[in-house]
């Protein structure tokens, strides 16, 4: 930055877009196009938020975080025969929407670094497992974007392996995860007492190891927009590309709109804004 300049850098959450997966009730529609025009509108929401919040302070730099679940899979039964199109298709076509949404940032900023972790249902077994996680479609995903776009300069891709990857954004330590890891009985769906009490076993996990302790802990998977500040380590869970489905209805009789987090970040103030991209109205 130039002298006197105060930079701050963008960071887009991006998660549980579901893609391939078919939601039909009420008044619901949800499927690949619809979530194909959904990016691509979150993509110039971003752009524009940029180009006005720039003119306050510099913003040349965004991390765009793909936290899971952006395809729908097949580990459920339900899943494997209502889905759009095969798992191979969605992940196909998944990573050239993910080329697309790199190409028009990397246009935009000056940098742009992209991280792509693993959600629970690209999954390649049925049950749950804790080692050797990354094995999973979404890797594979990640290193095929990263493939493609390795010859833009100003773009840097990072499929990471870790169960939380630790990045540093502004001098700010950031844990990225998909959230599946957090389990609990809940109120309206986010398990309130389960992430605090994870917060601070991570916190603790990470002193033992003699690393230092996270700023910020990011995650998908709730389907629920919260920023929590606090106890030294503020949470972020995303909302959902997706939006409300019949999952959400059966069970809690309630579902959150599609949304996304959109966060600026600063070397001395830490977080400086948090805008909600209500991606709703595209149907």
């Amino acid at each position: 930055p130039r002298e006197g300049e105060d930079p701050h850098t963008m960071v887009a959450l991006i998660s549980d877009a579901h893609y391939g997966e078919t939601v039909d009730m009420y008044d619901i529609h949800y499927n690949m196009d619809v979530c194909e025009r959904r990016i691509e509108y979150l993509t110039q929401k971003v752009i524009r938020f940029r180009e006005l919040n720039g003119q306050d302070h510099p913003i040349n730099k965004i991390v765009a975080v793909f936290l899971g679940d952006m395809i729908s899979g097949n580990i459920h039964e339900e899943l494997a025969e209502s889905n759009e199109s095969p798992v191979s298709d969605q992940l196909v076509r998944m990573a050239h929407l993910m080329v697309d949404v790199i190409g028009s940032l990397s246009e935009n900023f000056s940098e742009v670094e992209v991280i792509v972790m693993p959600g629970n249902h690209p999954r390649l077994t049925k049950k749950p497992r804790h080692k050797r996680k990354y094995d999973n479609l979404e890797y594979i995903m990640g290193e095929m974007v990263k493939a493609i776009v390795r010859d833009i300069d100003n773009v840097e891709v990072i499929v990471p392996k870790d169960l939380i990857y630790v990045h540093d954004i502004e001098g700010h330590k950031v844990g990225f995860t998909h959230g599946d890891g957090y389990k609990s009985t809940s109120f309206a769906g986010i398990p309130f007492y389960g992430l605090a009490r994870k917060r601070a076993a991570f916190q603790e996990g990470l002193k033992g190891l003699g690393m230092p302790p996270v700023d910020m802990l990011m995650m998908g998977h709730f389907h629920q927009l919260l920023w929590w500040p606090g106890r030294g380590c503020d949470l972020i869970v995303n909302g959902s590309i997706k939006g409300p489905d019949e999952y959400a209805f059966d069970t809690m009789h309630a579902g959150d709109e599609a949304q996304q987090a959109l966060i600026t970040i600063n070397r001395r103030h830490g977080i400086t804004s948090f805008e909600r991209i209500n991606l709703g109205s595209i149907r």
